[in-house]
């Protein structure tokens, strides 16, 4: 049996490991002092942290080889930090530990171009960025290997945002739904482009802006308890019926 473990970027000095892959096990430490380096790459369950703490500001880009796992990812390195895939798609399965960013975090990208990193979420899960910059994902979708309909809820608890640059969609096999719930408690605002996923959009608390239509399924607006702003900006057409709750 797998178990979860904790792996932390780290560099150990740009001349020790100088490749920047993430296939690289001698880049990852089981301890955020970089101090025991881990005897392999992360895990379906594991918590990825960037970075160690003597490599805090190290940042940079780290090449995506070939599909990926881990339960979680954290950010905390004060400059940007990209995940790469090159030329060729690639799948990063994310497990139900989701993305966080904490505050004082760079920008974090998850892709680089058209062919991609496609973030596939096999279980529900939370985006959090605690930031001032941006999380982007340039693609998301539910996982086949998810054993149902999978929703991510989406907040951008600070000034910064959560931004999609491609279409979010279903697994690729399109038996598992996704549902997306854009619940932020910060002023930043979650963005994406017309999109696909069939599981329904729910804008409980925040500011979500979309360049079409907003999947395929149900649009709910605003919570029905509370008094918290629910809003949505279109930029381009959408053909989506929505229901605005007290």
């Amino acid at each position: 049996a797998a178990y979860a473990s904790n792996l932390y970027w780290g560099k150990g000095g740009a001349s020790a490991n100088p490749d920047n892959l993430w296939t690289t096990a001698a880049n990852w430490y089981t301890d955020a002092g970089e101090t025991t380096v881990s005897a392999s790459v992360p895990l379906a369950t594991d918590d990825v942290f960037f970075n160690t703490t003597p490599d805090n500001a190290l940042g940079g880009t780290i090449s995506v080889t070939g599909n990926i796992t881990a339960n979680s990812l954290t950010f905390n390195t004060s400059v940007a930090t990209t995940l790469s895939q090159g030329s060729s798609t690639r799948t990063f399965t994310l497990g139900g530990g989701g993305i966080t960013v904490n505050s004082g975090a760079g920008n974090a990208t998850l892709g680089t171009s058209t062919a991609s990193l496609l973030v596939e979420a096999s279980a529900s899960q939370t985006w959090t960025n605690n930031a001032t910059t941006t999380l982007n994902s340039r693609r998301l979708g539910a996982s086949n290997t998810a054993t149902g309909p999978v929703t991510v809820t989406l907040n951008a608890a600070s000034t910064g945002t959560i931004s999609f640059s491609l279409a979010v969609t279903d697994s690729p096999d399109t038996t598992k739904k996704l549902a997306l719930v854009i619940d932020s408690a910060g002023t930043g605002n979650v963005s994406m482009v017309t999109s696909t996923f069939t599981g329904g959009l729910f804008v409980k608390r925040g500011l979500l802006s979309s360049s079409g239509n907003m999947g395929g399924g149900s649009v709910l607006l605003g919570d029905t308890s509370g008094s918290n702003d629910a809003r949505i900006h279109l930029t381009g057409i959408a053909t989506n019926n929505i229901t605005v709750q007290a």
